[in-house]
């Protein structure tokens, strides 16, 4: 049906062109996204002279005219739907679907190769990280050594989850193209101009670091081995830490085959790692004590007392951190434009792959607090997985072997991230909006990798590891790029309202009901206004503000980056920002900003 309907459009789209329509833009509904986008905003009057009032065209820049003079780069595009008494709302309905729906189904030149098997091992790969392991000590400690409250935690985390899944369904299968967020927010908010993309680049940039599982991975190392380290004194694990991203980003920049040929290895031991959690979670919950021989610490007397102070902010955190340990169910629409029968293959993947890390996630909880006690909990950091593991194999197993095949899953997550987001900021430096877009957009010359922004990524890395004073900083970075999720997750469910009052006639093809986003709305609003009640050890650690405050700071430093780019230093400067295209070298098409003076 959904087929049926694209080419219903696509001959209507063809019978409505006018044939001057036609000849000034020649294949106008086939042409690729990135060039479609560029008209889209330029129809929104970026670079129209003010006070143009041709009601039936509009002088633009088209950036698939081949003309070498700027000024005869203005070419006039006809709205096909002008002479039709089209009402506005109807109207906007109809350019969404033309314009963006239909050709965001484009294929990539590498064709469509993930089925639904490959896009759910893809999703529990990224889910199933070093979140397990680490943060329940967190949360636990959080909510006060209180039971319930642990795992009510994580039952709120897993409500949040679903219902931004089923949000980003929709939007997801009504813009079925890679980018994610990125692409939802620069169709979503198309005004103020460039605003959207401005912030979610930056965001992608600070961002781009992988620490949480490299601080880990340095914890279970050093443990295996027998080094025994306090993390509220000693660096040791940040250092072990870095230097495993320092040797990914080696790997990684030399060769795509090589990189890819440990990717698969390093999986591999991650789907070895989820048999054994799973098994270990049920092995603790079904036998008796006399098998087991570990002794029950879960009580009922106690389940819903807490053994130290809970708080709002705290429990924010402790649910910030449960939701981080369930995050990478979105990174598959990264990649929508390389899935077969995208529409049908969302909906299916999403929902299974939160469905079987729930299930694991639930089974290794309980086995944690049946096996552990609370006080252990408390001082165990991010080294609870290693814990459980001693008490159930035994020191020189649980110590040692699966200390190490935890640590080896970190290593696998930070070299997944790591290759993701230098992936994610090669093509934020191809949107031309930051300084040096062009040599850290490219591809290193022989090597064909993006070598730039690889050493990006681990320079970023290593600050947010080596200036933060000794603490649990691990639990500060997981609650500050949570906290950050969760307000582009706002704008995005926000986003969902206002394509439903923007284009009420579009046909969708999942339309979520509106308690949906409506209950994601009120409970991601509460995580968000929260944290900045109180600062506390929960929410602040060191030197360092609360990391809501923290968060708010780095959105509003992107706005001011926009305001400058494209508002201050154009008025100043008495010039206007024209958007244009470069291809590389190797074929890489990058974006420039370049200045016209008046």
């Amino acid at each position: 049906m959904v087929q049926a309907f694209y080419s219903s459009i696509n001959r209507e789209n063809s019978h409505n062109q006018p044939e001057e329509h036609n000849n000034n833009n020649p294949g106008m509904s086939s042409i690729p996204y990135s060039r479609l986008s560029e008209q889209l905003e330029i129809r929104d009057n970026e670079d129209i002279e003010d006070g143009d009032d041709d009601d039936n065209a509009v002088q633009v820049f088209d950036p698939l005219a081949d003309n070498d003079e700027d000024d005869d780069d203005l070419v006039p595009l006809t709205d096909p739907l002008e002479s039709e008494g089209v009402s506005l709302k109807s109207r906007k309905s109809t350019e969404f679907d033309l314009n963006n729906v239909d050709t965001l189904l484009e294929d990539l030149p590498q064709g469509r190769n993930y089925g639904i098997y490959a896009c759910v091992v893809f999703i529990i790969s990224r889910i199933i990280g070093s979140g397990i392991f680490s943060t329940p000590g967190g949360i636990y400690r959080d909510v006060g050594g209180s039971p319930f409250l642990f795992f009510l935690a994580w039952v709120v985390a897993t409500l949040i989850s679903f219902l931004c899944m089923i949000v980003y369904l929709e939007i997801g299968t009504l813009m079925p193209r890679s980018g994610g967020p990125k692409v939802f927010l620069e169709m979503i908010y198309r005004k103020p101009k460039h605003l959207a993309t401005v912030l979610i680049c930056l965001h992608s940039i600070v961002f781009g670091f992988t620490c949480s599982g490299a601080v880990t991975f340095g914890q279970y190392f050093l443990r295996a081995i027998g080094i025994e380290v306090d993390i509220s004194q000693s660096n040791a694990s940040r250092y072990v830490g870095l230097i495993l991203i320092a040797i990914c980003l080696v790997i990684q920049s030399l060769s795509v085959k090589t990189s890819l040929y440990v990717q698969n290895v390093l999986g591999f031991i991650k789907l070895i790692l989820l048999g054994i959690l799973t098994v270990t979670g049920l092995y603790v919950l079904l036998l008796p004590q006399s098998i087991t021989h570990v002794e029950n610490q879960l009580h009922w007397n106690e389940f819903f007392a807490p053994k130290r102070e809970v708080t709002i902010s705290s429990f924010t955190s402790a649910v910030l951190q449960a939701i981080f340990s369930f995050s990478g169910w979105e990174s598959i629409y990264f990649i929508t434009s390389e899935i077969k029968n995208p529409i049908r293959t969302l909906k299916i993947v999403g929902p299974l792959s939160l469905v079987i890390s729930l299930l694991t996630y639930t089974f290794v909880n309980i086995a944690y607090l049946k096996t552990i006690n609370g006080e252990e909990i408390f001082a165990s950091g991010q080294l609870l997985g290693s814990i459980l593991f001693e008490k159930v194999f035994g020191p020189k197993i649980g110590k040692t072997f699966l200390s190490i095949t935890v640590a080896l899953s970190a290593a696998g997550n930070v070299y997944v991230v790591l290759y993701a987001i230098s992936r994610m900021s090669q093509e934020v430096f191809r949107e031309g909006i930051l300084p040096c877009s062009r040599f850290m957009a490219s591809n290193w010359p022989g090597l064909g990798t993006p070598v730039p922004t690889l050493s990006l990524s681990f320079l970023i890395s290593a600050i947010f590891l080596l200036i933060p004073p000794p603490g649990d900083i691990f639990s500060y970075i997981v609650s500050l790029e949570t906290y950050m999720l969760e307000m582009i997750m706002l704008a995005i469910i926000i986003g969902l309202f206002k394509l439903r009052r923007d284009y009420p006639d579009i046909k969708r093809p999942i339309k979520v009901p509106l308690v949906a986003p409506t209950v994601g709305v009120i409970v991601v609003s509460y995580l968000l206004i929260t944290p900045l009640l109180k600062k506390n050890e929960n929410t602040a650690i060191g030197s360092l503000p609360n990391y809501g405050v923290l968060g708010i700071i780095l959105l509003l430093l992107g706005v001011l980056y926009w305001l400058m780019l494209f508002m201050v230093l154009p008025k100043i400067g008495n010039y206007k920002l024209r958007k244009e295209q470069e291809v590389l070298s190797d074929g890489l098409v990058i974006k420039h900003w370049k200045k016209f003076y008046n």
